[in-house]
């Protein structure tokens, strides 16, 4: 099974929704000519009134859709609900339970977690909370840099 690294950012930070982006680099190592390289794949997307963890969640489906082969993935977020929710394997308990949580409540964004959840069985997914990772700085300018693009063209924003 491949190993693979997921990196995920989103500008939106907070718990309600708002406009943002959101987005991954997907990093592999691969062997070329017998040489062991690194490479990597990202994308990134705008969307309107979402929450952080919608963002976060969006990002790791957007990745996911990316993988042909079943991998060994590993995620890195700064997001400690996502982190939590997929380190403990809830998910799978919400699925089971009919996307209820142990209240007996629709959980929260299942449209989203039912998404996730469907593209990561295939795969052995770790997951590590991360204030900082390789790509941060660079996925945060290319955010600000597409955020800028935008708001230059036709002036919306």
């Amino acid at each position: 099974m491949k190993k693979v690294k997921i990196y995920l950012e989103s500008n939106v930070k907070s718990t309600r929704p708002i406009d943002g982006w959101c987005g991954y680099v997907i990093e592999a190592q691969v062997v070329r000519g017998g040489e062991v390289i690194d490479k990597t794949k990202e994308g990134f997307c705008f969307l309107k009134g979402r929450t952080a963890n919608q963002m976060i969640l969006e990002a790791l489906w957007m990745a996911l859709e990316r993988f042909q082969k079943p991998s060994d993935i590993t995620v890195f977020t700064d997001n400690i609900h996502i982190s939590n929710s997929l380190h403990e394997g809830w998910p799978q308990r919400w699925q089971a339970n009919g996307w209820r949580n142990t209240a007996g409540k629709q959980v929260k964004n299942s449209y989203l977690w039912q998404k996730v959840n469907e593209k990561m069985q295939p795969h052995l997914v770790h997951v590590e909370y991360t204030k900082c990772h390789p790509y941060k700085l660079w996925m945060q300018k290319e955010i600000q840099d597409r955020k800028k693009a935008l708001s230059n063209e036709n002036g919306c924003a």
